[in-house]
């Protein structure tokens, strides 16, 4: 459930990705723990405010209908219901109305957009007045999340919530099928900068994308849905919503799960650093695994890289002497430092297949360079993993087939274009330049002016954008919230790394920390750790946590 990243096609893709997703951690913030944070205008007008504000919006009627009826779901989807024997018809779609700007006085102000939203119908028959519901957000920012636990309940995930609970996905304003932006992807020499401009100016919806808009939103469902609370389960970035939600209205907040967590300084360029040496550390970490585990169990019949220092070296060698592919398409040192971080967020059945390509393509495979350079990752064989693991990990399936072919483009854009609402108007540049320079120690942290991890970490392109920090980026409040916030935090977490799970958790008061010893990013309902599969269903379920709030994830052998 975890947003998985997808292939870069262009350098200007990977600066766009890179500057959306740079959410890495500086410290929290320096309030004392029991001041309320000073909030922007955006997240200060109260529920029952915004509820008198747009009458209209909370008078509408959610029109329901079966996904399948509509043709919006795929095979794989309809098949995993089957197998489970829920009916493919308990999956509802609907569309609803919402305010385009919620800091609007009145109704006439304001212009409309629509939302796609999803519902799963519980599974028990004394929850078929759906009074409880589990909102979730996959991550991103900019990722469609209408069909995020679809995709988790096809492939057997969340079914003990499932019981008791109606589950909602939604796109998110600009998103998918929300009211989504339209902006291409610019060329490799267009300013970043003034393609914000350029993009903002020809989609209105554009500033109004910020993530206190998305919490408005769900605010208005919970309302419309006539839930007496709003439960939720976010993802990296989507934990950033759920604090959100938990800032402005804590009095309807219900029980929060934030997995994978950052803090509210997450679109920070001291964040945006500390990223790039955690994607570093945990690609070195990889390869280490690969000579420790993989090999071991016998799913890499031989390792690419004898040791932590020989794959620099070849990552190195590579740029001088790329490989070549079948036809013009080449592989260079960055590239195969893109695929082994790109390959952080992916299975281990998956990442061991990874190694196995990257060693058949040193080897000369000219199909492997191709796949290499298309940034996919092949399964692993069924049969080797079910020896070796007892069954093969299941990706969640994609739960609609897209018609449209810049759906990929579009996310890019949408990410940079929610992180320029909650980047700082001050970055304190020298502050990351001092850091870059001490760290030196990651063979494969390129600290060098100019590269990719440096330019990402000193991009301020968010500065041409009007609404650039106009929302949350200070600090998150759960005071006022009945039940303390669940925040999970995974010690060898690449993208979120681990401190900001801590620093989150003390951020918002009101919470409590989960850990989770093991790698990799996002750790509920995605098949990584049944400890912490059971705390989450016991948290929706009966809001209660263990003592030990610590995890260990499943064993690769199945022991």
């Amino acid at each position: 459930m975890p947003i998985l990243e997808s292939k870069e096609v262009s350098m200007q893709r990977n600066r766009l990705l890179a500057l959306g997703t740079a959410l890495t951690l500086l410290t929290s913030c320096s309030m004392s723990e029991d001041t309320k944070p000073v909030l922007p205008k955006i997240a200060s007008i109260t529920a029952s405010e915004q509820a008198q504000r747009f009458p209209q919006y909370y008078a509408q009627e959610i029109k329901w209908e079966p996904c399948v009826e509509k043709q919006l779901l795929t095979e794989d989807i309809k098949a995993g219901f089957e197998q489970l024997q829920i009916p493919v018809e308990t999956v509802e779609c609907a569309t609803i109305k919402a305010p385009l700007n919620w800091e609007a006085k009145n109704e006439a102000e304001t212009e409309s957009i629509e939302l796609a939203v999803s519902r799963i119908h519980a599974t028990q028959v004394q929850q078929l007045n759906h009074s409880q519901a589990i909102f979730t957000n996959p991550g991103g920012p900019g990722e469609s999340g209408r069909f995020t636990w679809v995709e988790a309940v096809s492939a057997g995930q969340a079914l003990d919530v499932l019981d008791s609970f109606d589950l909602i996905g939604f796109d998110p304003r600009g998103i998918g099928e929300s009211t989504p932006l339209e902006c291409e992807v610019p060329a490799d020499d267009k300013d970043l900068g003034e393609f914000i401009k350029e993009c903002s100016a020809k989609n209105p919806i554009a500033a109004y994308m910020g993530t206190s808009s998305v919490a408005r939103d769900m605010e208005l469902l919970r309302a419309l849905l006539k839930l007496p609370q709003l439960d939720y389960l976010g993802y990296s970035y989507g934990t950033m919503l759920g604090a959100t939600y938990a800032t402005i209205f804590p009095e309807n907040a219900g029980k929060l799960v934030l997995d994978s967590a950052e803090n509210a300084q997450w679109a920070t360029p001291e964040h945006a650093w500390k990223q790039q040496v955690a994607v570093a550390d945990a690609t070195l970490d990889l390869v280490k695994q690969c000579q420790s585990e993989f090999e071991p169990l016998g799913w890499v019949e031989k390792c690419p890289f004898v040791s932590v220092t020989d794959s620099a070296t070849q990552i190195a060698q590579l740029n001088e002497k790329p490989l070549d592919g079948e036809g013009e398409n080449k592989v260079d040192g960055e590239i195969l430092r893109d695929y082994l971080a790109q390959g952080l967020y992916q299975a281990d059945t998956e990442r061991a297949q990874m190694f196995n390509t990257i060693a058949a393509a040193l080897s000369g495979d000219k199909t492997a360079v191709e796949t290499i350079f298309a940034m996919d990752y092949p399964f692993l064989e069924a049969s080797v993993a079910e020896e070796s693991e007892g069954g093969a990990f299941e990706a969640p399936a994609e739960a609609t087939d897209s018609e449209d072919e810049n759906a990929e483009d579009k996310s890019v854009v949408g990410r940079m274009i929610v992180t320029c609402h909650s980047f700082p108007k001050k970055p304190n540049l020298k502050a990351v330049k001092k850091e870059i320079s001490v760290d030196n120690s990651n063979p494969l942290l390129d600290t060098e002016a100019g590269s990719t991890a440096v330019e990402t970490a000193l991009d301020t392109s968010c500065l041409q954008a009007k609404y650039v920090g106009t929302d949350i980026n200070t600090r998150f409040s759960a005071e006022g919230m009945k039940t303390p916030v669940l925040v999970i935090g995974v010690r060898g977490d690449h993208a979120t790394p681990y401190q900001y799970a801590q620093a989150l958790a003390k951020e918002l008061g009101n919470a409590k920390l989960l850990t989770l010893n093991g790698p990799g990013h996002g750790a509920a309902y995605v098949g990584k750790s049944q400890c912490v599969d059971a705390v989450v269903n016991n948290y929706f379920l009966s809001g209660k946590l263990p003592k030990k709030l610590i995890c260990e994830p499943n064993s690769l052998s199945g022991e």
